[in-house]
């Protein structure tokens, strides 16, 4: 059974330049499981879409 409880702690550092995006992010979790993952979403061109990879978005574009 896994809990919906976040038991992992993360930090995310981002920069870019005029060609690409630059992206570290570092997950310290003692309870590893094989479907773990980390997932980003960039809003290219900042249509705010209602809907991103089946997951539902608040008005903010916050995954619901």
């Amino acid at each position: 059974m896994v809990s919906n409880v976040l038991s992992a702690k993360w930090r995310a550092m981002w920069m870019w330049d005029s060609k690409r995006v630059y992206l570290l992010v570092e997950v310290t979790d003692d309870k590893k499981l094989t479907n773990d993952s980390v997932e980003v979403y960039f809003d290219a061109d900042n249509s705010k879409m209602e809907k991103r990879g089946g997951a539902a978005a608040d008005p903010t574009g916050r995954i619901c």
